[in-house]
Formats: C-alpha cells, structure tokens, sequence
C-alpha cells in the first residue's frame, strides 16, 4: 500500500476489483419537480457530470450533456422539469460488481455515469472519468484518486 499526495494510504485499483472502491459518494441528487436550472445549479455546486433525480416514483438521471443539449436548443432551463427530460431506463452497477465488468455495461449500454446500488437506491455513483483514471494509473502503475472522499 502507498500514500497519496494527501498523505492517505492508497490502494491501487484493479479490473478485477469491485466498482465501490471507485463510485462517488454521496451520489448529488435533485427532485424530479425541480427545473432543469436548479438541476444544472446542483451540477455545477457539486462538481458532478450528473445527478440521480429522485420523487414522486420517477428515478432517473440528468447528466450535463443532457442540460448542454438542452442550451443548445435555446429553451428556458427555468421553465422545464426535470422529470420531462431525465433519462429514465437507468442500467445500474451492483457495489460488488467488478470495475471491469462495469466498464463493459457503460461501453455496451451507450452511458457516461451508472448508479450504483439495487436498481432502487443508489450507494454511488460511477462515470467513465473515474474509470478513466483507474486506467490511466494501470497505465503509469500508479494509484487512481478516490473521488467523492
């Protein structure tokens, strides 16, 4: 094991290694009556690519591609619902499951962040920039950062 430059012990991360050693927590969440604004304004206070939207039985996700994609469009981001444009068929990432194994549902699934947890409620979050630093320190034989700690 080996220290990190905020002086923590350090684990390297493996494929074979489970994805909760590499998910986000806490996972940043927004109401799905919550505009589109507010949502973005959680992404931006969190410093997170998404947010697991949550309420009134609609569980979904709300990336910032989505909110981009949105902008682009010239709509009033104040003016929309979350829920009216949240991704809602989530694939999810079980806290167990290999890092490998996740890298391949997010490459086969088409998604940049995959909740993690029973399908239900999220422990975490995961998204291809964390996996990209667990490749990039197997490439350097170093240690990723540990996000959301």
């Amino acid at each position: 094991m080996s220290t990190d430059t905020t002086g923590r012990q350090a684990t390297r991360v493996r494929p074979e290694d489970p994805v909760r050693m590499i998910m986000s927590t806490p996972v940043a969440t927004v109401d799905s009556g919550a505009s589109v604004l507010d949502a973005a304004t959680e992404l931006v206070a969190d410093e997170t690519g998404a947010v697991l939207v949550t309420g009134a039985g609609a569980l979904g996700l709300l990336s910032e591609r989505d909110v981009l994609t949105l902008v682009g469009t010239g709509v009033d981001l104040a003016a929309i619902q979350v829920v009216d444009v949240m991704t809602e068929d989530l694939v999810w990432a079980r806290p167990d499951d290999t890092v490998a194994a996740v890298a391949h549902q997010m490459v086969e699934a088409k998604v940049r962040h995959l909740p993690v947890g029973d399908g239900r409620h999220a422990v975490g979050i995961v998204s291809l920039r964390d996996l990209t630093a667990v490749l990039v320190a197997a490439i350097r034989g170093g240690t990723p950062p540990v996000p959301g700690r």
